[in-house]
C-alpha cells in the first residue's frame, strides 16, 4: 500500500514472469510466447501492445494503440532501423559496437560521440 492509500498487486506466472497488476479497478496483463519473450500488453482486456521478434530474439515490430513501428538488424544483431509512421531512423556503429549515428526521413543525421573512441563516424 503507498502512503496515499493506493494498493498495487502483482501477478507472476510459473516462469516468475510479471503476468498481472492490478490498481483500483484497473488491471494490466503482460502475455509471453513460447520462448518467454513479452508477446502483448492488455489493459482492461483489451490489447494495448502487441511485439514481434524474429529468429534470434530482436523485436522486429511493436503495435501500440493500432500503430506500427518496425524494427531491422544487420548480421550482428545491431539495430539498423526503426520506422514509425512517416519516421524512420538508421544508426551505424563503430568498431567498438556503439551506436553513433541515427538519420531521420528528412535525411538530417545526428552524430554522437562513440563512448570508446572520441573521433566522430
Amino acid at each position: 500500500m503507498y502512503t496515499d492509500g493506493k494498493t498495487v498487486h502483482y501477478g507472476y506466472d510459473e516462469q516468475i514472469r510479471l503476468s498481472e497488476l492490478k490498481e483500483g479497478g484497473r488491471i494490466i496483463s503482460y502475455g509471453y510466447d513460447a520462448l518467454g519473450r513479452l508477446s502483448e500488453i492488455q489493459k482492461d482486456g483489451q490489447i494495448q501492445t502487441a511485439y514481434g521478434y524474429d529468429a534470434f530474439g530482436n523485436r522486429t515490430w511493436k503495435e501500440e494503440n493500432g500503430e506500427r513501428t518496425s524494427y531491422q538488424y544487420n548480421i550482428l544483431n545491431q539495430m539498423v532501423s526503426e520506422k514509425h509512421r512517416e519516421v524512420w531512423k538508421e544508426y551505424g556503429y563503430s568498431s567498438y559496437w556503439s551506436r553513433c549515428r541515427s538519420r531521420n526521413k528528412f535525411n538530417i543525421a545526428r552524430d554522437k560521440y562513440c563512448e570508446r573512441k572520441t573521433e566522430k563516424i
